[in-house]
């Protein structure tokens, strides 16, 4: 006979303990019952232990450093852009009213704008390039690049940075993250219309054990593109990700991204909404687990009521590398309208036995076969990022294809 155990909801609101110890009690009244979720996803409850603990060893802002940033990008803190163009500075927050709009990761991301100060709060502005002046220093590396990095990674960590693109501009940006022992991280993109964003991130934490929350919100305007490749190798990491992005009509988002983990539980949720005519997303997401990782891929794409032309889609793939590795795959379509073209895909399983097979039978290894498909496991999504050969030298993904290896602890390169 079937054992049937009936769990017992509690009415204690889990935010209470840590409100009080950040010294921000209103929020448990704010948020007083918003912690369900469903029984297959992360429950962001399960880090407040470890963000108690980090707040109690005290707090640390990022370091964020830009390298090799063109002519048409400035870095600057919140503050010295307030002192510097009030104008701007009143753009930015006008306009991050926009997020407002799209489901709030109610209490971390409130917990973040209440705290930050102005001068760890970051905005990169990119206007419209006019071109290199004659005589300029040449650029050194494919792409520039912003790394933020922890202070103190013993320490409860914040990092806000804002990507704000102006109209027509057109760029390509780089971002290396690491870990702290908590951090609170928020990535925020606003791309005013005809504006074209390459992004591509990497969340890399190869050490001790870490905890987070990290948010990725894009708005587009009118006729805008961004391409977004973020990449998570982490070897000890439970975090909570959360992308999300507003399309506004004829805007096109494509995402791609890598999850690869040894010991990390690690869930990413998307939320993409297309918000007016003829906006367009595709999601492009796999996961590779190994030893005792837990990876979480959640896809909601939303078409509203009264639009028409849109596409959407989702695909995702994962492989088990572990006998205790787990994966969950939840894509999820709300099509809400007529005249659309929406789909969605996943799939999950070990490195098959047929394929190894067949490749031996061409005079293969079996190390060999297995290391020819994990690399062409990955390389698809690399490619589509890249928009090159993964081989061709780029400093950006050879850094990324070495944290890939060392977490599979093999050598997959060509």
């Amino acid at each position: 006979m079937a054992k049937i155990t009936i769990q017992k909801k509690t009415e204690t609101n889990p935010y209470k303990e840590l409100s009080l110890s950040l010294n921000i009690p209103d929020l448990e009244a704010k948020f007083p019952k918003q912690w369900d979720e469903p029984w297959r996803r992360f429950d962001p409850v399960k880090l407040i232990p470890s963000m108690i603990t980090s707040a109690k060893n005290g707090f640390a802002g990022s370091l964020i450093t830009g390298n090799s940033l063109s002519k048409s990008m400035k870095l600057a803190s919140s503050a010295a852009w307030k002192s510097e163009n009030e104008i701007f500075h009143k753009k930015v927050e006008k306009n991050s009213d926009a997020f407002s709009k799209m489901v709030l990761v109610n209490f971390f991301e409130d917990y973040l704008h209440k705290t930050q100060n102005p001068e760890d709060t970051w905005i990169l502005r990119i206007s419209a390039s006019q071109g290199e002046s004659e005589g300029a220093t040449p650029v050194t590396t494919p792409a520039p690049s912003i790394e933020i990095k922890p202070s103190d990674k013993t320490k409860f960590t914040t990092n806000k940075l804002v990507i704000y693109c102006e109209e027509n501009s057109n760029s390509t940006l780089n971002i290396i993250k690491q870990s702290a022992a908590f951090d609170l991280s928020a990535i925020y993109v606003y791309q005013e219309k005809n504006s074209n964003l390459k992004l591509r991130i990497l969340d890399e934490n190869l050490g001790d054990m870490s905890y987070g929350v990290s948010l990725v919100k894009s708005f587009q305007e009118k006729n805008s593109i961004s391409d977004i490749g973020a990449y998570n190798t982490s070897e000890k990491n439970q975090k909570k990700v959360f992308v999300k992005n507003l399309l506004m009509e004829n805007a096109v988002t494509r995402y791609s991204g890598i999850f690869t983990g040894k010991f990390s539980h690690v869930d990413h949720d998307f939320q993409i909404k297309h918000q007016e005519n003829y906006a367009k997303s595709d999601v492009l997401f796999k996961m590779a687990v190994l030893d005792d990782a837990y990876g979480v891929f959640w896809g909601d794409t939303e078409i509203i009521p009264g639009t028409r032309g849109c596409e959407g889609y989702q695909k995702n793939k994962n492989v088990l590398l572990g006998v205790n590795a787990r994966v969950d795959a939840i894509p999820r379509l709300r099509i809400q309208t007529e005249h659309v073209m929406a789909a969605h895909g996943s799939a999950t399983g070990e490195i098959s036995d047929e394929e190894i097979f067949y490749m031996m039978s061409r005079g293969l290894s079996y190390d060999e076969a297995r290391k020819l498909l994990l690399r062409g496991f990955f390389e698809d999504v690399l490619r589509q990022s890249f928009g090159t050969d993964p081989d061709l030298g780029d400093a950006f993904l050879s850094r990324i294809w070495n944290n890939i290896q060392q977490i599979l602890g093999t050598d997959i390169s060509t």
